[in-house]
């Protein structure tokens, strides 16, 4: 069974995706959250980009590469500026 990670591990990991992100999209605007049973980090990313897949492409390989080596499992979801 999966060992729930700490706080600053996960905002750690986090902010290494953001940072990616913010290098491809600057006016990306982030929202954080772990999942009740410590299991799982949320990233929602917000970005004027039309193409989803556009911004999961930039975190995809980074976020397996987190679960691989650190078992951090990380989820991305896109969203559109308004």
């Amino acid at each position: 069974m999966a060992e729930p990670r700490s706080a600053p591990v996960g905002e750690a990991a986090l902010a290494a995706l953001s940072e990616k992100l913010l290098a491809h999209f600057p006016e990306a605007q982030f929202s954080q959250r772990q999942s009740p049973d410590g299991l799982r980090w949320y990233l929602d990313v917000a970005t004027d980009c039309d193409d989803d897949f556009a911004v999961l492409e930039i975190v995809a390989g980074a976020a397996v590469d987190l679960l691989l080596a650190e078992g951090i499992q990380v989820h991305v979801f896109p969203f559109r500026l308004r």
